[in-house]
Order: structure tokens, then C-alpha cells, then sequence
């Protein structure tokens, strides 16, 4: 039995004083899991929506979706098609996607022309790392094609015709060697495919489960003698050296079956018996499991928590989506469905009494939906018919925001329910009252724009000093420069008297004599002094 408690947390009264006219966070709600209700009242007689606070809720945010895409298929041109036309009609190929799948953080990518395309994720973001072309006919892939990862080797499942490709760790041949497997399926009937380890289950519609084990490059069958109505989908896990199956069955619901591959015995688990809600897709993360049924182009969800211990299950939560989806993937306190027209966010493991309002994202067209998580960060990863989209999902915390365009106090009270976080189990509810005064600033806004006015002239002006300043500086240097060169050249020409004495210089216009006269008077006056 699924029971959840409740505790509660209560903080003590907290007072805070911000300026009027600037934005302030007062508290963030990152201590919380999800919350679930959130309330804000006021003890003065106001308005909520206009309320200088308001709280942000929580929000799963995708980041720049549409920004981060890589295309795979370029655009194909006039001309191209013009070639392939014949009597008014197409015989050509269109390239397009039909598949991919995760190597930890990397993605395969296979194309109808048979082109393998390695994506290496780096730095945030996915590169081209490799590239081969398959030697196959073409005519397969326009059925329906499965890859999937067993150890360090891609297996791919084709309309009668299987194949492998060893995954190097050099980055310039990732793509080392191919290798054909002599095991062939019907694909149109190949409604899910699981691997785990070396072991590879199939659920084949009314054909019922298949299990293969790849030993090398052999791919040996495990007989299952269990009578299956309708297998649709299937998920399994590997615990204590055996492999628990949770199979999906479209009349009768979900069964689980454990093989030990040791005896190589399959057997059912009587004790979860079966969990009579059909469908066509399930999924399962940690002990929440979702089974998706389409009805009246809607999908019902039904939400179940197990209990591994004594096997036991309870059905807690039921979601309706307003279209058919392809495929849902469940994750830490959310659930995201893929649809043909848009995705949508469910929040589980909230109690019925409550309901979370769900979020919708739009990747475009996408025909294949999964995650990656690295560095404790998480990526939304997809494909399209030409494009490979990958996004990283984070969970923004709600917070308390104050914006005051004038004097005033307000106490408010605070409350939600929310998820506990991994030190508690249940539900919790967390209350938190607040007094908030708004003050004047110093200066206020029109005196701020008077500041920087002056601020803008008396920088403008000192700009304009430092301007002028330079050019008579300049004006200064170069005149120093030219009185440094006249006495230099003064100088030569004195030394070219001294070494000349005889030399006789006439008086010129100033009325300067000449050095014959000074040299002369400079002999009396040696004469003298002898």
C-alpha cells in the first residue's frame, strides 16, 4: 500500500528593506522537490496580480531548442529533383532520417541512402565524428529499421536482414569493422525492441516475445514458452544476475517474467501477477511505471508505483493527453511524451488530490525522442526527417520577486506543498512569513539621470583638456626639437672657424666682425700676458 506523509516545515518571521524602484529576489525555493500548490497572501488589503510581490513558479526550461540543431540531410534543390522526375512522376530518393540510438553520450544516425553518421557530443554540443556508407539494398529500409547497442557493437535489424558494426575508440574510424548476423525479422511485426548486456528482447505483436543472446558475432535464440495475446512493448532490467521483463500485452495488461541465465529458466513472477491495465507503450524508471492506452485520439496514462520488495503495486495518478503520442520517456519528477505535433511535461509521484498543471514544448516533427545526461546536466536529444535537435532540460526554481514604485510595507505569508526532498519521503508543506519595507534611495531616479548628465559633461570636458593638452605637447616637442637641431648647427659652424683662423670673413649687414678679427685681438691679448 502507497501511503504519503506529510511533514511539515516552519521558518522564522524574516524582514527585509529594499530600494524602491529596483527589482529584488527575496528568497529561491531550491530546497523543495517539486512543488506541488504554492500560496501568497498579503495582510494588506491588495490585490495579488498587482502586488509589488509576486512568486515565480518552478518551470522545466529547454534552452535554446530551436538554436541548437544540426542538420543531417541537406536541402535539396530544384535542379536535383528536376533530374529524377519522369512522366510527371518523383523516381528519385529523398534523403531523409529513419533511425538513431545512444552510445553513452554519442548518437548514431542512419539514413535511408544507408549512410551511417557518428555524432560525438563536445563541449556541449554534437560534431560530425564519422561517417560510412552501409553495402546493402536500399529497397530495405523502406521498412521499419531497429538499432540498438550490444556492448560495443551496433546492431542493426532490418526487413530480412541483420548486420553489425564494431565501435572503435579512435575518433578518425570509429566505424572499424561490419559483420553480417544470420538471424532475419519481419520488422513490420517488431513492435519494441530491449537490450540489456549481451541479451536482446523483442516483442513481436501477437507473435509474442522473442529473446536472443549475441555471443561474438552469433545472435542464439532463448526459447519462451509463455503464451502471449499481444505484445506491444516491453522493458527490462538486470538485478541480482537475472533479467526481470515487464511485458506489455494489449488485452491483458502487463506481466513480468524473470530468466536466469545461468539455468537459462524463464519462469513468471506470480508475485506481482498481472497489472490489468492494457495499452500500447509502457515505461518504467526507478519504481514509477506509466502505461499508455489511445482512446478517442487521446492517450490515458496510468500511473503506478511498485513496491520491489514484496512485489506488490498501486495505481496513484492518471494523465489525459489531448493526442496520440509515440513514445514516453520518464525521468527523475517528470515524464515527457512524444507526440507528432508537439511534446508534453507530466509531473509524477504527486498525489492524486493534487494536480500540476502540464507544460508543452514543441520539437519539430520529431520521429524519435531520448536523454543523455552528463556532468549532473541533462539533454533532450531527437531527430526529425532531416534535422538531429538537442536540447539541455533544466528545472528553474520558483522564488519570491519584490518590485515597490513607492513608500509602503507589506507582510506576506507564504506556504506550498511539495515533494520532500531525498532526506524524507512523502509530502511536505514548507510556511514562511515576511515583512518588507520599501525605502528611498539615497538619490533618487531623476537625480541618478542628473548625475550621470553631469558626470557625461565633466568627462566629455576632461576628454576634451586631455585632447588639447596632448597637442601642445606635441607643438612643444617639436619646437624643442627644432632649437635642439639650430644649436647644433650653430655649433658645426663655430668648429669650422676654429680649425680655419687665417680665413678672412667680411663684415656683413648686422655689423658682426669677423673671426679674423677676434683671433687677432685674441694674440695681442696672449702677447700682454707674456
Amino acid at each position: 500500500m502507497l501511503i504519503f506523509l506529510t511533514l511539515s516545515f516552519v521558518r522564522s518571521l524574516q524582514q527585509y528593506e529594499i530600494l524602491i524602484g529596483n527589482p529584488q529576489i527575496i528568497e529561491y525555493y531550491q530546497t523543495s522537490g517539486i512543488i506541488i500548490e504554492q500560496n501568497l497572501t498579503s495582510s494588506v488589503d491588495m490585490n495579488l496580480t498587482t502586488s509589488p510581490c509576486q512568486v515565480v513558479p518552478q518551470q522545466l526550461i529547454n534552452q535554446n531548442l530551436l538554436q541548437q540543431s544540426l542538420p543531417i540531410i541537406p536541402q535539396y534543390k530544384a535542379e536535383q529533383f528536376s533530374q529524377f522526375f519522369n512522366d510527371g512522376q518523383f523516381s528519385g530518393l529523398i534523403p531523409r532520417i529513419i533511425s538513431f540510438v545512444n552510445v553513452g553520450n554519442d548518437v548514431v544516425i542512419l539514413t535511408n541512402s544507408a549512410e551511417l553518421i557518428y555524432l560525438q557530443f563536445f563541449n556541449e554540443t554534437f560534431v560530425v565524428a564519422d561517417k560510412i556508407n552501409l553495402n546493402i539494398n536500399l529497397t530495405i529500409l523502406q521498412y521499419p529499421v531497429f538499432m540498438e547497442i550490444i556492448q560495443n557493437q551496433l546492431i542493426i535489424i532490418m526487413y530480412s536482414d541483420t548486420i553489425g558494426l564494431t565501435l572503435g575508440a579512435k575518433a578518425e574510424n570509429i566505424f572499424e569493422k561490419s559483420f553480417r548476423i544470420y538471424e532475419s525479422f519481419n520488422t513490420n511485426k517488431i513492435m519494441s525492441v530491449a537490450v540489456v548486456n549481451n541479451m536482446l528482447f523483442i516483442a513481436m505483436g501477437v507473435g509474442g516475445l522473442h529473446i536472443f543472446q549475441l555471443n561474438g558475432q552469433v545472435l542464439g535464440s532463448i526459447d519462451f514458452q509463455y503464451s502471449i495475446n499481444n505484445a506491444t512493448d516491453l522493458k527490462v532490467f538486470h538485478q541480482f544476475d537475472v533479467y526481470f521483463i515487464y511485458l506489455l500485452d494489449y488485452d491483458l495488461g502487463v506481466a513480468s517474467f524473470i530468466y536466469n541465465p545461468k539455468s537459462t529458466l524463464i519462469y513468471k513472477n506470480e508475485e506481482l501477477g498481472t497489472i490489468p491495465f492494457s495499452g500500447d507503450i509502457i515505461d518504467i524508471y526507478n519504481n514509477t511505471m506509466m502505461i499508455a492506452h489511445f482512446q478517442d485520439q487521446q492517450t490515458i496514462i496510468q500511473e503506478i508505483k511498485l513496491n520491489y520488495s514484496d512485489f506488490s503495486w498501486k495505481q496513484v495518478n492518471k494523465h489525459v493527453i489531448n493526442y496520440i503520442i509515440v513514445d514516453i520517456e520518464i525521468l527523475d519528477h517528470v515524464a515527457i511524451t512524444l507526440g507528432q505535433n508537439g511534446n508534453t511535461v507530466i509531473f509524477h509521484s504527486i498525489p492524486s488530490a493534487f494536480q500540476i498543471k502540464q507544460q508543452r514544448f514543441i520539437m519539430p516533427s520529431l520521429i524519435k525522442l531520448n536523454f543523455i545526461k552528463t556532468q549532473g546536466s541533462l539533454y533532450l536529444i531527437g531527430v526529425s526527417l532531416h534535422n538531429f535537435y538537442f536540447s539541455k532540460l533544466e528545472l528553474k526554481q520558483s522564488y519570491l520577486y519584490c518590485y515597490f514604485e513607492h513608500e509602503q510595507q507589506v507582510e506576506l505569508s507564504y506556504s506550498h506543498i511539495s515533494e520532500c526532498t531525498k532526506k524524507e519521503t512523502g509530502i511536505c508543506t514548507y510556511n514562511q512569513d515576511y515583512i518588507i519595507q520599501s525605502i528611498k534611495p539615497i538619490i533618487t531616479t531623476e537625480q541618478k539621470y542628473l548625475v550621470y548628465l553631469i558626470l557625461f559633461f565633466v568627462a566629455s570636458a576632461f576628454i576634451s583638456i586631455v585632447v588639447v593638452l596632448i597637442k601642445e605637447f606635441r607643438k612643444y616637442h617639436r619646437f624643442v626639437d627644432n632649437l635642439e637641431m639650430n644649436v647644433q648647427k650653430s655649433n658645426e659652424i663655430s668648429m669650422e672657424t676654429f680649425e680655419s683662423p687665417t680665413k678672412n670673413f667680411k663684415y656683413n649687414q648686422t655689423k658682426t666682425h669677423s673671426s679674423q678679427f677676434s683671433i687677432i685681438s685674441n694674440i695681442s691679448r696672449l702677447h700682454q700676458v707674456q
